[in-house]
């Protein structure tokens, strides 16, 4: 028998379930975070096996979302920030550097911004 076959099981059970039954253990099987298929799941219940329960955080899924636009809109600050910075370098002229200096001072108060706003987050995801 191979690794990843499952032992021969030879005998087979018929359950009738009301649609609601049915609906429960799909329920159920969806969370689950071990079982593969009905079969596996009723087995591991009927032999009251443990049954590990995924659960889902709605608040934290948002909350994650929220992090991955900032992290996005943090980069593109960053992006911008390194173009002024090599215009800056590549240019001699004191006037045109004084130019450049005022274009990136807004980038760093938005960078400043985000962070806070990161530190909100951060403190929400240790309330959870």
């Amino acid at each position: 028998m191979e690794k990843n076959q499952a032992p021969e099981k030879p005998y087979w059970l018929t359950v009738r379930l009301s649609p609601r039954e049915v609906q429960k253990l799909k329920k159920l099987l969806a969370q689950s975070a071990h079982c593969r298929n009905l079969s596996e799941l009723v087995r591991t219940i009927l032999f009251k096996q443990e049954l590990t329960i995924k659960k889902r955080n709605a608040s934290l899924d948002e909350l994650k979302s929220e992090i991955v636009k900032v992290k996005g809109e943090l980069r593109s600050i960053g992006v911008n920030i390194n173009q002024v910075t090599h215009y800056f370098n590549g240019h001699p002229d004191p006037a045109e550097k004084r130019y450049f200096a005022r274009k990136i001072l807004p980038l760093y108060k938005k960078v400043g911004q985000k962070t806070e706003q990161l530190m909100v987050m951060v403190s929400q995801l240790s309330r959870l």
